[in-house]
């Protein structure tokens, strides 16, 4: 199959050449940038979505050339879907995911006509849900390496930009376990209160926490802390 893309990406360009103008160049930059990306030529293709927009700004065709971009993005961020799990930072794929979320967005605000809008909304949600759990890994991690501090910021990017995403309970979980043990009492019972308020039958509230011990995950689990707080 990449065979084919990597003969339709040579038959595009040559098309190209003789008829640099008019529609059917316009639409052939188009499906050269398909056939990059299909032929597993992200890059290059991301690069003539950026000149197919210098060339055709605001013309017909713009709409599937920033839901292209989105599909892109979208599939260069399949490492951090498969990977959430593990420990290594995603940092970098996520970058993508953020990238992908906002050619969605400026897709449906820009044409919402356009009809690829269903999925593009589809895809922002699935988006707004792997970012906010990648936000909650980054903040686990912190956490088993007691940065105390870096986890409890990024519990806090969670309830400030991903509303109604499931990582939010666990940022809460999380805020009330490290302002207990920075000693902030009034803020860990705040955090405390908004949990039991928004998810009263939280796995995290089955038992109560003690960083000194094995801690409510452990209890939870049935296996080591999840936190390595000892």
């Amino acid at each position: 199959m990449l065979g084919n893309y990597e003969t339709a990406v040579s038959v595009y360009q040559k098309l190209s050449s003789r008829f640099p103008f008019g529609k059917y160049a316009q639409q052939g930059s188009l499906d050269i940038a398909y056939a990059h990306w299909k032929n597993g030529d992200s890059g290059i293709a991301l690069a003539s979505l950026d000149r197919y927009n210098k060339l055709y700004p605001s013309q017909e065709g713009s709409d599937y050339a920033l839901y292209l971009r989105g599909l892109i993005n979208f599939n260069e961020n399949q490492t951090l879907f498969s990977s959430i799990t593990g420990e290594d930072m995603a940092e970098r794929d996520a970058e993508a995911g953020r990238i992908a979320f906002a050619s969605f967005k400026q897709l449906v605000k820009k044409f919402p006509n356009t009809p690829y809008k269903e999925d593009a909304i589809k895809r922002m949600r699935f988006l707004r849900n792997v970012l906010a759990e990648n936000e909650a890994h980054v903040a686990r991690f912190y956490m088993r390496r007691k940065a105390y501090v870096a986890s409890l910021n990024r519990s806090k990017v969670i309830l400030s930009q991903y509303h109604g995403t499931p990582a939010i309970e666990e940022a809460l979980a999380l805020m009330v376990t490290i302002y207990e043990i920075l000693g902030l009492q009034d803020l860990s019972n705040d955090s405390l209160r908004v949990l039991k308020l928004n998810y009263p039958l939280s796995p995290y509230l089955e038992y109560e926490y003690d960083p000194r011990e094995t801690g409510w995950f452990a209890k939870k689990y049935q296996t080591k802390n999840k936190y390595d707080l000892e």
